[in-house]
């Protein structure tokens, strides 16, 4: 299955005409380590060290990259996620199609298709909805805010806001019932920062914190963690490395 994917980012990548693959190739690794694994309000690790590798290759428009999970507590990869983009600007609205297919190594498979669209004015809004196509069967509508702060000429620092509603997508998020809701699901801010090493690398640090914003998402993300909370604090270091 993992190859049919593969396959599939590789014949959306062709589509892009010959003469400008030359000129638009682009990649971009990178390795993080952070203090849990949080994914849409949840999370969905203990507080361990998590370790998130990524990988991109962009051509023109197109892109394809691989993303992995690996709990440092349990010694597991956890989770290899698939996506397969493409990005386009019209004036100030930028618009991206996907497709991401989530490899959840002791859970079930999943698969969705994703439409963003953002604005280039003031605080960057953007609205993205990811509609599952094969668990979930609903959708996850993400709403967000950025604002970016120059520090140096090699340092920059970005504040996020984002506020989420889920649609029936029993994948996500079922209730204290186990029945499939719609309603307002999280809210999150983030701090980041990126402190460029040169010309290609860079160190990039962040702050986050997530909570539940309605009864169902609280009762939802609660069952899953121990502890009972439905609100986290985490944080984390990548190095990036873009060629």
């Amino acid at each position: 299955m993992k190859s049919i994917h593969l396959v599939c980012i590789l014949i959306i990548l062709s589509l892009c005409p010959a003469g400008s693959l030359a000129a638009d190739i682009g990649a971009e690794v990178s390795v993080g380590g952070y203090s849990s694994y949080i994914w849409r309000g949840f999370r969905l690790t203990d507080e361990a060290l998590q370790i998130q590798p990524s990988a991109t290759l962009s051509v023109g428009g197109f892109s394809a990259n691989v993303w992995a999970e690996y709990d440092s507590d349990t010694e597991e990869w956890l989770e290899v996620d698939y996506t397969a983009a493409y990005s386009h600007s019209f004036d100030a609205v930028n618009v991206e199609l996907g497709y991401i297919h989530y490899d959840i190594r002791d859970g079930l498979d999943s698969d969705e298709v994703y439409l963003s669209a953002g604005l280039d004015i003031t605080l960057s809004p953007t609205l993205t909805v990811y509609v599952d196509v094969n668990e979930g069967e609903g959708a996850f509508l993400v709403g967000g805010i950025s604002y970016p702060l120059e520090l140096s000429a090699c340092a920059g620092l970005e504040f996020g806001a984002s506020l989420s509603m889920i649609f029936d997508n029993g994948y996500i998020a079922t209730d204290k019932n186990g029945e499939e809701f719609t309603g307002l699901f999280n809210a999150e801010l983030t701090a980041a920062a990126s402190i460029a090493l040169g010309d290609h690398f860079s160190i990039d640090p962040m702050v986050g914190y997530t909570t539940a914003v309605s009864d169902d998402a609280s009762d939802a993300i609660e069952m899953t963690n121990s502890d009972g909370d439905d609100a986290f604090f985490y944080g984390g270091v990548a190095l990036t490395a873009s060629f």
